[in-house]
């Protein structure tokens, strides 16, 4: 037996096989902390991504939330998949914790709402296609 294998264009010309697995980032149950150098709060997350960027490649997923709150890079600075999926930050900002997580850093969480996650979007590149 094959698997089931569905093709997916995206309006931007990229096309996907799926199953697709997607890396996806966030900053949920990692240490947050000041940068002694920048003196601004920083996320573990943001390392994760910048050390893995080479081996990225297809697609990731990261949280709006995360852009929105400077954890991950901005999508103009961080440009090195065919296509990023940007989530609702929903994950981020709940209280659950899942087998995955590591539950020892509380993160604080910053306001997030529906109006902070429309601007996040909006604010995505204009050069890049969205499709919401």
């Amino acid at each position: 037996m094959k698997p089931r294998i569905s093709e997916i264009k995206h309006p931007n010309g990229v096309s996907l096989n799926t199953p697709l697995l997607i890396p996806s980032f966030s900053s949920k149950g990692f240490y947050l902390g000041i940068n002694s150098d920048t003196g601004k709060e920083e996320s573990e997350i943001l390392g994760m991504m910048l050390h893995s960027r080479e081996l990225l490649t297809d697609t990731m997923l990261v949280s709006a939330y995360d852009i929105h709150c400077n954890y991950t890079p901005q999508p103009k600075d961080f440009q090195c998949c065919d296509l990023t999926f940007i989530d609702s930050g929903g994950y981020e900002t709940s209280n659950f914790v899942d087998f995955t997580g590591d539950s020892k850093y509380s993160v604080p969480k910053h306001d997030w709402d529906v109006q902070k996650l429309k601007e996040t979007i909006s604010n995505y590149p204009e050069q890049y296609t969205l499709v919401q």
